[in-house]
């Protein structure tokens, strides 16, 4: 009589993972009439159809074969039943936080975010995973203050019950500005790493100081920006808009340009002073390794982004 092979991927908890065939052979008892005809049904009885060739089942779900065969002395097999389940689809991973490219400074803590959900099967929770360059991360909440500057891979790793594999990984970008420059010296002076207070006064108060020249130039700037705007409405009275644009925009683009690069050329110098005093100081040893590539790590960057 009718018996039924499957043939496709098996994964985890019973599932397929692949598209499966279904085949259905049979054979009468010894010296009996041989078989008629062999039928199955995909609606639980509802319909039926001659078998005559593997049945292909390529979508996600759950099914259940009803077979049976009859010989040609008219004999009925009674109904058997063979159920399985196919997920060929991975888990949907959407990153929230971080988002890809964000830029964040050493002074922040991030704790990822995002949105996993699996069509059939489900998640298998205990199979998460995430990772930054490649390292598993034992926390949710990520202090950037001991991270390197520059580019970093976060990547979620996830399976389904099925055993289907999904990863998503975004860039982001660690960096730095004044303020978190001034909060990295603090942060390292609380930890012991700055050992001498004249180390963590004196960069404060030179981060300060660029601070302020840097204040200083865009109210400069934002000073050039209104004398154009003045000049501008006077020129529009006489002049076509067209016109005004061109004129004024090579004297205002040239004021700018002189101010930018005198401001560049300041800035740097002092810079370049921090890397130098800092270059002494850990000579001395007023603070250690760790403190000494946090900051100039900073200010260089800092540099590298006049």
């Amino acid at each position: 009589w009718a018996s039924v092979s499957l043939n496709g991927s098996l994964g985890n908890n019973g599932y397929y993972i692949s598209t499966t065939t279904a085949t259905l052979t049979a054979t009468d008892n010894q010296g009996g009439s041989g078989i008629l005809k062999t039928e199955y049904s995909l609606d639980n009885g509802q319909s039926w159809l001659n078998y005559a060739s593997q049945i292909i089942f390529n979508q996600d779900g759950g099914y259940n074969i009803l077979y049976k065969s009859t010989d040609r002395a008219g004999n009925i097999e009674v109904e058997k039943t063979q159920t399985f389940k196919i997920d060929k689809t991975a888990p949907n991973i959407n990153i929230l936080l971080p988002l890809d490219s964000q830029e964040f400074t050493r002074d922040e803590f991030i704790t990822p975010e995002s949105e996993i959900s699996d069509n059939y099967s489900g998640v298998a929770t205990s199979s998460l995973a995430l990772l930054i360059d490649g390292q598993l991360i034992s926390q949710a909440e990520q202090d950037l203050f001991y991270y390197s500057l520059g580019r970093h891979v976060f990547k979620i790793m996830v399976s389904d019950l099925a055993g289907n594999q999904a990863t998503s990984s975004v860039n982001f970008t660690v960096g730095a500005d004044l303020d978190s420059t001034m909060a990295d010296v603090n942060r390292s002076y609380n930890l012991g790493w700055i050992s001498h207070d004249k180390v963590k006064d004196w960069l404060t108060k030179e981060l300060n100081e660029i601070k302020k020249y840097q204040e200083k130039f865009g109210f400069r700037l934002n000073k050039l920006e209104q004398k154009k705007e003045k000049i501008m409405s006077q020129c529009l009275k006489n002049k076509s808009q067209a016109w005004c644009d061109e004129k004024l925009k090579k004297h205002y683009d040239r004021a700018v340009y002189k101010l930018s690069q005198n401001y560049k050329k300041i800035i740097a110098k002092r810079y370049q002073q921090i890397l130098k005093k800092l270059d002494v100081y850990y000579k001395k040893q007023w603070l250690n390794k760790s403190a000494y590539d946090i900051i100039k790590a900073d200010v260089e960057y800092l540099i590298n982004k006049l």
